[in-house]
């Protein structure tokens, strides 16, 4: 073997080693490298992302927000696929609702309830659309995912969400591994945060889930893509790493 072959193989397995530490740096589940940074201060700027499904997984979100602090976070994205209006609506008719609750407090309109944006995103997979083509509108669903954190929901907001909830539907897959792409690149740094804090995800199985996790579940609790993973029923406690909470829908 020659010295061009020998340094050409050489900065491959480099390469590799490289490539697989920053992997698993990246990967949540692994929790290796640096200390976390310092708690953020309380009252300063968050932004919220909330991946939202149709039917069942909006309507469980929505009461897993029952006693959702608008002030805790200034800014909420929710995250829709494209033809989903029911969770357009139904996150519309939320964030009116803190806004209602807000006036009965104080007895005028506040904006101490933030701002709030709807971002449509292709769905990765259509009903009944063939296997065979999914791989092409995933990769649609994950570039659109990408272009969405990177962008400004408004002027006065960072790009960044400083915490991703999701529980379940097949977008929010999309939704987390687009962020991990994001930190793995380092390109999840808050415009707001004087010291880097990397996107959390937070993702929390269905109530419906008693004995098995979802495919959703079980995909990003095998690859490690979510820093926690909770749980609403004790016999899922410990799989994956899973936290069991109790029910948190009500």
């Amino acid at each position: 073997m020659g010295f061009r072959t020998t340094l050409v193989v050489t900065t491959f397995v480099l390469f590799l080693f490289l490539f697989g530490l920053r992997l698993t740096y990246t990967l949540p589940g692994y929790k290796l490298g640096s200390n976390p940074p310092p708690p953020r201060r309380r009252g300063s700027p968050t932004h919220l992302l909330i991946v939202l499904g149709s039917g069942g997984h909006t309507a469980e979100m929505f009461s897993l927000l029952h006693s959702f602090d608008p002030q805790s976070y200034h800014h909420r994205s929710y995250v829709v696929s494209k033809g989903d209006d029911f969770s357009s609506l139904k996150a519309i008719e939320f964030e009116r609702s803190l806004v209602d609750s807000a006036a009965s407090t104080t007895g005028r309109a506040s904006d101490r309830t933030g701002s709030y944006s709807i971002h449509v995103v292709p769905r990765a997979r259509e009903i009944h659309q063939p296997l065979l083509t999914t791989p092409v509108s995933a990769l649609g669903c994950l570039w659109a995912c990408l272009l969405m954190l990177r962008a400004k929901p408004r002027a006065d907001v960072s790009a960044t969400p400083d915490l991703i909830l999701v529980n379940g539907p097949g977008t929010a897959v999309i939704v987390v591994f687009a962020s991990l792409i994001l930190r793995f690149l380092a390109l999840d740094r808050s415009a707001w945060a004087r010291v880097r804090r990397p996107t959390r995800t937070i993702y929390i199985e269905s109530w419906a889930r008693v004995k098995k996790l979802s495919l959703s579940g079980r995909i990003l609790a095998g690859t490690g893509a979510v820093d926690r993973m909770l749980v609403q029923w004790e016999p899922l406690k410990g799989k994956a790493g899973a936290e069991w909470m109790g029910w948190m829908v009500k």
